[in-house]
């Protein structure tokens, strides 16, 4: 199927943000990116991902033979700060 890909980077050098939207047929993939650098000792992170109305049956092709699967939406979100995994 046909595949529409939109990327953005904008911010400082110190807080980029990214958003990038992935749109076909088969469905919706949004992610959204914020990284804020500029305390050096707490790093801060926000990740979206979020799917839309996702159709393996348009994704993918038949001879896969994969079991159909339909997502009308999930949001998956991560925010943290730190440098060590406890602190994420």
């Amino acid at each position: 199927s046909d595949v529409d890909l939109e990327a953005h980077l904008k911010g400082q050098g110190t807080s980029p943000e990214l958003g990038v939207v992935l749109a076909t047929k088969g469905g919706r993939i949004t992610l959204d990116a914020k990284v804020d650098t500029s305390d050096a000792a707490a790093p801060k992170h926000a990740v979206t991902l979020a799917l839309e109305n996702i159709d393996t049956d348009k994704l993918l092709s038949p001879s896969l033979a994969i079991p159909k699967v339909e997502v009308a939406s999930l949001k998956l979100t991560a925010n943290g700060s730190g440098k060590d995994l406890a602190s994420l």
